[in-house]
Formats: C-alpha cells, sequence, structure tokens
C-alpha cells in the first residue's frame, strides 16, 4: 500500500459527473492507499460548486480540494496548473494521476495504470492508451483525418490522451517543460520522459453532453501539433528542398528544350511559371515563420512550476 496517492481532474461545469466520480475514486484507490488527495482545477465555470460536492466522500484520510482558476484557459492549462500545485502545496503527494471530469476515463482503471507504474518503476510515465472510442461516427471520422495529418507533420502516431500516471518522482520534472502549457501529453513526449503504456478502452460519458464543440476540439488538435513546432520546421524544409529539385529538374529540361528548338506548350509555361512563383511565396513565409520561432527560442519561456500561481483565484479545501 501506498502512503499517499492524488487525483487531478481538470473540470469546467462537470460538477455533476465529478459528483458520481468521487465516492468511485475513493472506493476503487481505498486498498491501493493509505491517503488519498483529490484536486479540482474548476477551468473558471460559471456555477459555484455544488456546497455538498464533497460528502460522498467518506474516508478520514481522504482529502478534496478545488482550484479556482481566474480564467476559463482550457483542460491542458488547467492540468499544467493543477499539476504545480499539486507539486507545491501537497506534500507527500505520491503518484499523480490525471484523469478527465466526464467519467470517460473511469475510476476503476485507475489501478491498471498504478499497477503499471509499479512495474516500471519511477522513472516511467504510464498513459492510457485507447483500444476503443465511444464517440459518434462523424468524430470518430474527423479524427481519424487528424491522426493522418498529425502523422505526416509530426512523424508520431497519437496513441494517448491525458488520463495518466505520474511517478512522484518525475513531477517537477514534467511541471519545467514549457510545452506543458499547451498540451500535456505531448510535451512530455517532446521531453523524451520515459513513457508506458496500459491498453484501455474509453468509457462512456456519465453525466450530460461535452461543453467543447467543434471549433474548440480544432483547436486542442492544433494545441498538440505546435509543441512541435521545431520539428514540422525541419521536416517541411526537407519537403520544400525536395520540391526545389524537382523545380530545378524541370526547369533544366525547359532551358535544354528552348536551346534545342522544340516548342513548348504556352498552357504548360504558364502552369511552371505559377507553380514557380507559389513556390517562391511558400518559401519566403515558411522562412520568416522558421524566424519567429527561433526569436521565440531565445525569449523568457512560460514555466507551470513558475508562474502558476497568477491563475489562481482561491483554494477551497473542502475536506
Amino acid at each position: 500500500m501506498n502512503d499517499s496517492l492524488t487525483v487531478l481532474i481538470p473540470s469546467y461545469e462537470d460538477w455533476e459527473s465529478i459528483k458520481l466520480l468521487l465516492p468511485q475514486i475513493e472506493s476503487f484507490l481505498k486498498e491501493y492507499s493509505k491517503i488519498l488527495h483529490i484536486v479540482i482545477v474548476n477551468d473558471a465555470s460559471p456555477t459555484v460548486a455544488p456546497e455538498d460536492l464533497g460528502k460522498s466522500l467518506v474516508s478520514e484520510y481522504t482529502t478534496f480540494r478545488i482550484v479556482n482558476l481566474t480564467r476559463n484557459l482550457g483542460h491542458q492549462r488547467a492540468i499544467a496548473i493543477g499539476l504545480s500545485f499539486i507539486n507545491s502545496e501537497i506534500s507527500p503527494h505520491g503518484a499523480v494521476t490525471v484523469m478527465d471530469a466526464d467519467g470517460e476515463d473511469a475510476p476503476k482503471d485507475i489501478p491498471k495504470l498504478l499497477e503499471k507504474v509499479s512495474q516500471g518503476g519511477p522513472s516511467s510515465i504510464v498513459f492510457a492508451e485507447r483500444r476503443r472510442r465511444s464517440e459518434s461516427k462523424a468524430f470518430k471520422i474527423g479524427y481519424f483525418l487528424y491522426k493522418i495529418l498529425h502523422l505526416i507533420l509530426t512523424g508520431r502516431k497519437i496513441k494517448i490522451g491525458n488520463f495518466s500516471m505520474i511517478p512522484e518522482q518525475q513531477l517537477k520534472n514534467v511541471i519545467t517543460i514549457s510545452e506543458l502549457w499547451n498540451h500535456y501529453a505531448a510535451a512530455v513526449i517532446l521531453a523524451r520522459i520515459p513513457v508506458s503504456m496500459v491498453k484501455i478502452d474509453r468509457a462512456q460519458r456519465i453525466f450530460g453532453k461535452s461543453k467543447m464543440n467543434y471549433s474548440q476540439l480544432v483547436l486542442h488538435g492544433l494545441k498538440a501539433i505546435s509543441v512541435y513546432s521545431e520539428e514540422i520546421g525541419v521536416r517541411i524544409l526537407f519537403a520544400m528542398g525536395a520540391t526545389a529539385c524537382v523545380f530545378t529538374f524541370v526547369l533544366t529540361g525547359v532551358a535544354f528544350s528552348y536551346i534545342a528548338g522544340i516548342q513548348i506548350a504556352s498552357g504548360f509555361a504558364l502552369a511552371l511559371a505559377l507553380l514557380i512563383i507559389f513556390f517562391l511565396v511558400a518559401a519566403f513565409t515558411f522562412l520568416q515563420l522558421s524566424l519567429l520561432v527561433l526569436q521565440g527560442r531565445s525569449m523568457p519561456s512560460f514555466i507551470p512550476a513558475r508562474d502558476y500561481l497568477h491563475f489562481i483565484a482561491r483554494v477551497d479545501l473542502i475536506k
């Protein structure tokens, strides 16, 4: 049995789901830990937490806090702030589980993550690898297309989300990653922190409907891709180099044809000229973006461990 475990749940208007989750979390973890800390990061929900939210927790060794943010930041940044808060304010916090508030990350699967952490040692963060999703067909099609785009741009397949467990010794390393501010899982991969996975099916939402619309989902996906901006830049650079070689080969052929007196169709010549112009514009634009990225690297970075306090309005200790 572990002395302490902590569960982090970012939430926006999911109070009813949380009310159902809390007793399940306590029930499934009571045999694994003597002390259980539950931290809800309230991402500036319009409604306040119900007064009876923590009454379902029965163990005297369970603590329950609500970290209220000053403004809505999105669940990825809520995770970054929550992890930084846990590292600074809860000691000992033990291993930290990150899970969503809607019930699709099932409390009954937390022990599977914990057992994998025990097997892999203190250095490896364990993520749930999704075998099956419960969303609509439209979402699944969009997600499939996004995975293809992600693979093309980053060279990496998407296998993991938020549901994970961070060993106690790794938490302080995670919260110093600047990219954590944009996307938790992608930041861990980019930082080359050891990762292992457990195959877990995504559960059904336990109450209500998702608050995220398609625009927010697209933005969430773009944030994950943005974490790999430097690697994407290199891949685009190689692609543009290959395109330049093709253009050089074609132009050389056109030049030799002109010297040899071979007539070239005017339509082909026009199309080639337009392609060259498009390539030059794209190359110039990419060069500007690359310089902006490199300039950003020289600027002071946002570090969650240092800067998280600016976004916390208050902390409510419920139990």
